[in-house]
């Protein structure tokens, strides 16, 4: 559970569905904001902090798109539609400020290939601006795990890390979940093995395959899980994987548990880095479907072999 008080999902403070401009280049900054502006203690933290949002280009702009959008100030929606190319812009300046010897920061490959990677770069070029230990941004988004790793041929332990944080949980599973209790537990904890080329074992005197498990430690206000759907070695259509419509956590130590609702669904169809999204939104609950058009329409959520994130917030117990 986050340090401080958590932000409770909150439908009154979701406003009405909106379309964006999908042009070249800032198609998943589009995705994110129809997704993140669904997350209450994602709006909510940009405000909290808006001196901290300042320091950077991107930061500054996400906050001028969030009070836009949360207050429906000047041309609302056409003033907004025009943010996911200021957005991308600002960030690649950023990009440039941190490494003034690249020139090329503008070029689609030196852009991240994934939703999940564009979240990460805004969200540590943010941090990085801010030269500033902590990180309200990030840490809506951050669970903590303790991992041990343990000799998979005698037993013993042979490494504790400690707490390691993950912003973006993302499937790797060999069995797949078929109930909110086990898809739940794959983010409560997970059990691995590490290489032996990877792993020695003092007691053994050798390297040994080693199993690794992690156990949860800190639940964040959003959890984001994304789908393996760009492994090639597997046909989409055998990745119709099963997601809940909530998801119950608790934490190491802790009899507490904590309820998620799933707020967006995005789909993705082509190569990583390319393609075409389909991106489902809850606005008072009723869910909306993004395709491409100038209006969405109504939709639901539901397991496609193209589902790409499903994002979750944390809801008032």
């Amino acid at each position: 559970m986050p340090e401080t008080s958590p932000i409770y999902y909150d439908p009154a403070v979701v406003p009405s569905p909106f379309v964006l401009d999908s042009v070249a280049g800032a198609r998943d900054i589009s995705v994110l904001l129809q997704c993140l502006c669904c997350c209450p203690a994602f709006t909510k933290q940009v405000l909290r902090h808006q001196e901290y949002m300042k320091k950077s280009r991107v930061g500054k702009s996400i906050l001028n798109f969030v009070t836009r959008y949360i207050n429906r100030s000047l041309d609302y929606p056409k003033d907004i539609r025009r943010f996911p190319s200021i957005i991308l812009t600002n960030l690649m300046k950023d990009a440039r400020q941190e490494d003034p010897d690249s020139d090329n920061h503008t070029d689609r490959s030196e852009q991240p290939e994934t939703l999940a990677d564009t979240l990460l770069l805004i969200l540590s070029t943010i941090a990085l601006a801010s030269h500033d230990e902590a990180t309200p941004m990030a840490d809506v988004f951050t669970h903590r795990y303790n991992i041990t790793c343990a000799c998979a041929k005698c037993g013993g332990v042979t490494s504790s890390v400690g707490e390691y944080a993950y912003l973006i949980n993302i499937d790797s599973l060999e069995q797949r979940p078929t109930t909110v209790e086990a898809f739940s537990d794959t983010i409560m904890h997970s059990v691995y093995t590490v290489s032996a080329a990877d792993h020695y074992c003092e007691s053994c005197k050798e390297p040994c395959d080693g199993i690794a498990q992690s156990v949860l430690t800190r639940s964040p206000e959003i959890i984001m899980y994304t789908f393996d759907i760009y492994n090639t070695s597997t046909p989409r259509e055998c990745k119709n994987y099963y997601f809940p419509d909530r998801i119950i956590c608790s934490v190491l130590d802790s009899c507490t548990q904590l309820e998620y609702r799933i707020v967006a669904q995005v789909e993705h169809f082509g190569a990583d880095n390319g393609g075409h999204y389909i991106t489902r939104t809850l606005h008072d609950g009723i869910v909306f479907c993004f395709d491409g058009g100038d209006s969405p329409s109504c939709g639901r959520f539901e397991p496609t072999e193209d589902t790409y994130m499903v994002i979750y917030h944390i809801v008032q117990p």
